[in-house]
């Protein structure tokens, strides 16, 4: 059964799914290019698996819509860093230019190990899978901050939602 909307546009396929890295780095990637998984535990919320494809950290879309997503950087570190960044960007080219569109920031201070989490929403449109692209990367102050990952849970990753079609 499709979602009707008051404009004469509608949605019959929505689709949402969650993605983390399952290992961990040391420093800045970008893009975030470590052992990317598709959420595959119990009442996850993943209710369709063909949102994405993914390689050498570059996401490719299965098909148009406006997209929702929201992503987290879980950071462990017990040194001074005034900025620890996971940026998300976009390409309408295939890869060979990106344009940054969102930053989730937290900050980390010297001591006992502390573990932080940020996270960020964006919403865009993709209306041509064959050349639009998506990524993420990391940038830190001090390069002993420890990005997280984790195999059963949803430290480092994003939740991406197909909200309406194009």
């Amino acid at each position: 059964m499709a979602i009707e909307f008051g404009n004469g546009t509608s949605l019959s396929n929505a689709m949402v799914c969650s993605w983390r890295i399952t290992s961990g780095f040391n420093g800045a990637q970008n893009p975030i290019n470590v052992n990317w998984e598709r959420a595959d535990n119990t009442l996850h919320g993943n209710n369709y698996t063909n949102v994405l494809t993914e390689s050498s950290g570059v996401f490719t879309f299965a098909s148009t819509g406006w997209y929702l997503v929201t992503w987290e950087h879980y950071i462990q570190s017990s040194v001074d860093s005034v900025w620890n960044e996971m940026q998300m960007a976009l390409s309408t080219n295939s890869g060979s230019n990106w344009q940054s569109v969102g930053y989730a920031q937290a900050y980390s201070i010297s001591g006992n190990t502390r573990y932080v989490i940020a996270s960020k929403t964006h919403s865009f449109k993709i209306s041509d899978t064959s050349t639009q692209r998506m990524r993420f990367g990391v940038n830190v102050n001090n390069t002993s901050v420890t990005t997280a990952g984790s195999t059963s849970q949803q430290f480092t990753g994003f939740t991406i939602a197909k909200v309406a079609d194009v």
